[in-house]
C-alpha cells in the first residue's frame, strides 16, 4: 500500500513511520531532511510543507497514495485562535488536494481529547462535542469537514481522538518529561495541580493502533485512543521519583500539602477500538515512563 504521511518528523509521526515502514511504501511530507533519520528504500521524502502544498502537489500525485495519515499540527503548544484556524485551513487544503487529484481511499487523522472540552469521567465517541478551547474547535471542525467530503466521495475516514500521548521524542516541556528532567537535575518539579487526573497513553500504542487500522480495515468513524483510565499527576510524580531517587519524599509532600485542592479527571472509553480493530494499549503507565526515562537519560548523557 502507498501511504502519504504528514507530520512524519513529529512526535507521533516518527513512531508511526517506524511501525509501518516495513510493510508499506511511504511518502513523508518533511520540511527538511535533517530532522528525519529514517530513510529505507521504500520511503520517499517529499520536501515541503502544508503551507505550500501546491509546490509538492505533483510529487504527491505521482506517488499515487492509497491512504493518507494526517498527523501534522503546526506550532504546538500554541493553541491560540490564530494558530488553530491556520491548522484547520491547512488540513482542509490537504484533504481537498488529495480528494480532487488522487485515488486516495483511506484517511487516518488524529483528533484530540480537547474535543470533549472540560469533561469529567468517561468519554465516549458518541458524546456531543463540548470543546472549550480553539484547538478543540479546530479539530472538531476538521472532522466535520473530512466526514462530509469522505461521505460525498465514498471514502473511509478514521478520526482518532488521542488522549494524553507520552513517550520518547515528546516535547521536554510536557508534564511527564518535565518531571523526569527535574529529578535527573536534582531540581524540584513544578506541578500546579497534583490531583488532576489525565488519561496517559504511550506513543507506541498510538502508532500500533494506526498500524492495526491499516492491516484490518475496520469500519470508519471516530475512535478514542487512551489507556481507559485516569492517572493523577501526583501518582506520575511518585513513579518517576521512585525510579530516579529511590524515594517518594517529594510526592508524599504534595499529598500532605494539597489535600483540599480541587481536582478533576477524565478518560477514554476504548470499547469501540477494541471491538472494531482489536486495539488496547500494551504498555502500562509504569512501563511507558520507564521507556521515556531511558530515552531522556540518553539525551542528557546521564
Amino acid at each position: 500500500m502507498n501511504i502519504l504521511i504528514s507530520g512524519a518528523n513529529g512526535f507521533i509521526g516518527r513512531h508511526v513511520v517506524d511501525s509501518i515502514a516495513g510493510n508499506h511504501n511511504l511518502a513523508l511530507i518533511l520540511r527538511n531532511l535533517g530532522s528525519q533519520g529514517f530513510k529505507p528504500d521504500n520511503v520517499t521524502n517529499i520536501i515541503g510543507s502544508l503551507e505550500n502544498i501546491a509546490e509538492v502537489q505533483k510529487e504527491i500525485i505521482n506517488f499515487s497514495p492509497d491512504a493518507c495519515i494526517h498527523l501534522a499540527w503546526d506550532g504546538i503548544p500554541d493553541f491560540s485562535a490564530k494558530r488553530s484556524l491556520s491548522n484547520l485551513n491547512l488540513s482542509v487544503s490537504l484533504l481537498d488536494m488529495l480528494i480532487e487529484n488522487t485515488n486516495c481511499k483511506k484517511y487516518i487523522i488524529t483528533g484530540s481529547c480537547y474535543e470533549y472540552g472540560n469533561a469529567s469521567g468517561e468519554c465516549r465517541e458518541s458524546d456531543p462535542a463540548k470543546f472549550d478551547s480553539f484547538i478543540g474547535w479546530a479539530k472538531h471542525s476538521i472532522n466535520q469537514y473530512a466526514t462530509l467530503r469522505c461521505l460525498e466521495k465514498g471514502l473511509k475516514l478514521y478520526w482518532l481522538r488521542c488522549f494524553y500521548v507520552f513517550g520518547s521524542g515528546q516535547r521536554n516541556a510536557s508534564i511527564i518529561p518535565s518531571i523526569i528532567s527535574a529529578f535527573l537535575k536534582n531540581e524540584t518539579p513544578i506541578i500546579k495541580n497534583p490531583f488532576n487526573a489525565n488519561d496517559f497513553v504511550h506513543v507506541k500504542d498510538i502508532s500500533r493502533a494506526i498500524r492495526l487500522i491499516l492491516e484490518r480495515d475496520p469500519e470508519g468513524g471516530i475512535y478514542n485512543l487512551g489507556s481507559g483510565q485516569a492517572t493523577q499527576i501526583v501518582k506520575i510524580c511518585e513513579i518517576i521519583e521512585r525510579k530516579i531517587c529511590n524515594s517518594t519524599t517529594f510526592s508524599d509532600s504534595l499529598l500532605n500539602l494539597n489535600k483540599d485542592m480541587h481536582s478533576r479527571g477524565f478518560w477514554a472509553d476504548i470499547t469501540k477500538a477494541k471491538k472494531y480493530f482489536g486495539w488496547e494499549p500494551y504498555l502500562t503507565i509504569e512501563e511507558g515512563i520507564e521507556e521515556l526515562l531511558g530515552s531522556i537519560k540518553r539525551e542528557m548523557r546521564w
